[in-house]
């Protein structure tokens, strides 16, 4: 559900609904068998999606936060920073130096 809908602004309580559990079974079992809560597990989502998205597309930081749930670009950029180490901006330019040494 929240994998389809990632600009969506999750919570707990509309994820347990559909798999019938507790928001403490549902954040207890996801870490049991993902490795981190659903939260986090939503947020890694995210970022694996805007690291993604930048190299083909063309698109400004605040579209790439709005698809993804970010309202903010400040928010957006400090969380993808966090998660990869450098800004998006420095991220697209990396992956277009290297495409330009692969053509």
């Amino acid at each position: 559900m929240a994998l389809t809908e990632p600009s969506r602004a999750w919570a707990a309580q509309p994820l347990v609904g559909p798999v019938a559990v507790s928001r403490a079974t549902l954040v207890l079992r996801s870490s049991d068998v993902v490795g981190v809560a659903p939260s986090g597990y939503l947020h890694q989502w995210r970022m694996n999606l805007t690291s993604q998205r930048p190299r083909g597309t063309g698109d400004p930081a605040e579209n790439v936060a709005r698809a993804v749930g970010y309202t903010s670009v400040a928010a957006f950029t400090r969380a993808f920073t966090r998660a990869r180490s450098r800004s998006p901006g420095s991220f697209r330019q990396a992956f277009a130096e290297v495409a330009n040494r692969s053509a």
